[in-house]
């Protein structure tokens, strides 16, 4: 679950380029939950002499907060109907296991830089059925 804002519902853009080109940003955040499996070679041998593999399952809570930006295409009616998306997400988990590892006083975190493609439905909209 996820809520984004774009600078474009906060910015008058309409008589300067760079504002223009600024619209398209956005910061986001949200709130998920990630299940991690992993298998941990245990230092100690068993009686064949192969190390001991432990599989440790955790479910963990993260808030993913992303920056991005939005470059859109546009179709004859001037819509965006394509959106490529690239950015970059930090992921703070509330859990210090989810590499199956506990160590230090910190919860764990991963990163992610993205590309993504949205394509918009076309319809029909309100504004342009007729009467």
């Amino acid at each position: 679950m996820r809520v984004q804002l774009q600078a474009g519902q906060f910015i008058n853009y309409y008589n300067s380029r760079f504002l223009n080109a600024l619209k398209n940003l956005y910061l986001s955040g949200g709130l998920g939950a990630i299940y991690s499996r992993t298998n941990i070679n245990n230092t100690i041998q068993s009686v064949n002499n192969t190390p001991n593999m432990l599989n440790v399952s955790n479910y963990a809570l993260f808030i993913p907060a992303r920056l991005g930006y939005e470059f859109k295409i546009f179709n004859a009616d001037k819509e965006p109907f394509i959106k490529v998306d690239i950015g970059y997400q930090f992921n703070y988990v509330f859990e210090d296991r989810l590499d199956g590892i506990k160590s230090g006083n910190s919860s764990d975190g991963f990163n992610q830089l993205f590309i993504g493609l949205k394509f918009a439905v076309p319809g029909v909209v309100s504004y342009k059925k007729p009467l």
